[in-house]
């Protein structure tokens, strides 16, 4: 038998079965695998601070430029011409400013519905556009069409991390830790839905003759 020595914990289980093991595991913050027998060791105040620890923070608001910036990395690849790509950069600069710099600029709060259009009616269909133009499995990226439009929309009905409508909410909102994890959460929930199908469904290689006037190629 191993005596480990344990400091600040409730108590100390022995586990023998795996099944007991996992059932536990959500409640385990310190975990000591040995050959014949398995230390779970539970210490519930720490873990339920290091749980709440996220819902605590104010995060840097440069972190969710970066994840915003990652995000549309996959529409920078897609999109064939120079000024797509172009318009892409002031684009997420301003929507990052709507969302946190409103306080500092109240002025561009009036961009904000340009901005829902430009997204709506640009960069959304057209990042699934050229994808399909490319595309080697047509379901996959219907999927991800799926997908996105279902975390959005739980988002929106939740109240999840959606980004506020009322200027003056989205200012106390980014002040809210609560709000921020949530948001921090629906962020990186709509990465893999926009990498998934450039990674896995597009290919570059084939030239295509896109249906678009000549003014915009």
């Amino acid at each position: 038998m191993i005596n480990p020595s344990i400091e600040n914990s409730d108590f100390l289980f022995w586990h023998e079965n795996i099944w007991s093991f996992l059932g536990n595991f959500g409640q385990t913050d310190k975990v000591h695998f040995t050959s014949s027998n398995l230390v779970c060791v539970y210490t519930h105040t720490k873990f339920k601070k290091m749980k709440l620890k996220m819902l605590e923070q104010i995060y840097d608001p440069n972190i969710f430029l970066a994840l915003r910036l990652l995000c549309l990395f996959p529409v920078f690849k897609v999109f064939p011409y120079a000024w797509m790509k172009i318009v892409l950069i002031p684009y997420t600069l301003a929507q990052f400013a709507i969302e946190w710099k409103m306080e500092e600029y109240p002025n561009i709060a009036a961009l904000s519905p340009v901005l829902i259009a430009i997204f709506l009616f640009g960069i959304f269909p057209g990042y699934y556009y050229f994808l399909f133009q490319n595309s080697t499995n047509n379901f996959g990226i219907y999927l991800s069409i799926v997908l996105y439009i279902a975390v959005m929309a739980t988002a929106r009905i939740l109240d999840f991390g959606f980004p506020k409508d009322d200027p003056q909410d989205r200012i106390k909102a980014i002040k809210d830790p609560v709000w921020q994890a949530k948001h921090l959460l629906f962020t990186c929930a709509t990465l893999p839905i926009f990498y998934l199908p450039y990674m896995m469904f597009y290919d570059p290689a084939p030239a295509r003759s896109y249906l678009l006037p000549a003014i915009f190629k």
